[in-house]
């Protein structure tokens, strides 16, 4: 379970918790040791090409700096920073276009050409590169670990249940619906937990999951649960600079 299982045990009982409904999250690595959430740099930023992206991105931004609105009494240490991805000439067309639809959607960056980015950031080079968009405002990185164990507490004082396991399977009832999740909790048992509804978040490993629930098989009754769910886990490196003191943006080559 990642962040979003969190995220989303949280929101459900900041509604229904007065009703009483129960809610389980089902973590295989308690510890996080593995979780995407803490092995990122914990970057918000709204530089995307899709809106939806974009205006998650704001959300995300609003949220984080009014954390302790949502979560009580927890420091996410927000540094506001701005990225900046760098294109060349190959890649500035969509860079400008991306650049006018975020700041349409309540965004704040700008468009700076070779000799702006010399001049705003001396130590980069330039040379090959056409166009760099900027973030100006509501962008920067925090503590991922903070608000994972931010939402984790909120979520439990709303009455959420966490238990450790593994799902390794998935059981239907008789009109073909799930119905219950088959839990390895790794003391040789076998546990099936019964549910109404059941939430996929298992953020790198979701297309493996989605798959023992028969997502993406071609004998599945309704359509659009046909098509295989497109999340894998794959590598990422980040690097960490600090000859640039503070005038250093988060970087980004998408568009070369």
């Amino acid at each position: 379970m990642t962040k979003l299982g969190k995220v989303y045990a949280l929101r459900v009982y900041s509604f229904v918790f007065v009703y009483k409904i129960p809610v389980l999250v089902v973590e295989r690595d308690h510890a996080y040791t593995k979780a995407s959430t803490v092995l990122s740099v914990g970057g918000v930023r709204q530089q995307f090409s899709l809106s939806e992206n974009i205006q998650m991105g704001l959300y995300g931004h609003d949220f984080i700096v009014n954390s302790q609105k949502h979560l009580g009494d927890v420091d996410l240490c927000f540094q506001p920073h701005g990225y900046l991805v760098k294109a060349t000439s190959k890649g500035a067309e969509i860079l400008t276009q991306n650049s006018k639809l975020q700041n349409e959607l309540g965004a704040r960056n700008k468009l700076l050409g070779p000799e702006a980015l010399r001049k705003q950031f001396p130590w980069l080079s330039a040379d090959q590169i056409e166009l760099g968009c900027y973030g100006i405002e509501k962008e920067g990185w925090f503590d991922p670990w903070a608000l994972l164990m931010g939402f984790k507490k909120q979520a439990r004082s709303y009455g959420a249940q966490f238990a450790n396991g593994e799902v390794i399977g998935f059981e239907w009832d008789g009109a073909g619906a799930l119905s219950g999740a088959v839990v390895d909790a790794g003391d040789g048992n076998q546990r099936t937990v019964k549910f109404d509804t059941c939430v996929l978040a298992a953020g790198a490993h979701s297309g493996q999951l989605a798959s023992l629930a028969n997502i993406g098989s071609t004998h599945t009754k309704q359509a659009l649960l046909r098509v295989p769910l497109p999340v894998e886990p794959r590598k990422r490196y980040v690097y960490v600079f600090s000859t640039q003191g503070k005038n250093c943006p988060g970087l980004a080559t998408s568009h070369f």
